[in-house]
């Protein structure tokens, strides 16, 4: 934070770190996190209660969505990186982050990787949602950029059954992006150490 910030640190507050980290994608992992705990604590707090107003609830539906769409991202991104080391093959690293808000089109970034009867479950599970809102505009907003409205009306949805899905969703997922981030780490460790090895025996032809 710039010196001048009317928002700059101060001792004893309640700061917040952005980005604090070398890795970005591990910090768009943690946004993920933190949006999905968002989400979690404040469908929580309308479960736990017996009346509530129905805009107080659409930033909940927002906040899990987009956790999903940051969750799929960063894993994107990390089989990406993986892909790279091992396949030395080409790819666009960031094109998906900003340009993509379909959750079944990043999805099918992730085919190669999972093809099993669980896989498509979930996939089925982004695609209900992708149906209710495939751009990340309707929980956010209620028309479109030419005043038509977003959502049809008196869309109705139900919170407990979207949570639930989100919760299977999310939880498949995190395994997914936590196996591929380890593959990743174990990878470039071990190439680390065979590069090492040609350094210190450079009379071993290992070609």
């Amino acid at each position: 934070m710039s010196k001048g910030s009317r928002y700059r640190a101060e001792v004893g507050a309640h700061n917040v770190v952005f980005n604090f980290t070398d890795d970005l994608i591990g910090d768009l992992f943690a946004y993920s996190l933190g949006y999905w705990r968002s989400a979690t604590k404040l469908a929580l707090e309308v479960l736990n209660h017996a009346g509530y107003r129905d805009n107080d609830v659409y930033p909940t539906f927002f906040l899990y969505r987009h956790s999903i769409e940051l969750l799929l991202k960063a894993t994107y991104l990390r089989r990406a990186q993986l892909s790279i080391i091992l396949e030395d093959e080409e790819f666009e690293l960031y094109k998906y982050v900003y340009s993509r808000h379909s959750l079944i089109n990043l999805c099918e970034q992730l085919d190669v990787r999972l093809n099993c009867s669980e896989w498509t479950r979930i996939k089925g599970l982004i695609r209900e949602i992708d149906k209710l809102d495939p751009k990340s505009l309707a929980f956010r907003y209620p028309l479109t950029r030419d005043g038509s409205p977003v959502l049809p009306r008196h869309t109705v949805v139900c919170l407990e059954s979207f949570k639930k899905d989100m919760e299977e969703v999310f939880s498949y997922l995190l395994g997914f992006y936590e196996s591929e981030a380890s593959s990743l780490e174990n990878t470039a460790e071990m190439l680390e150490e065979i590069q090492q090895y040609i350094q210190e025996n450079p009379e071993h032809d290992v070609g």
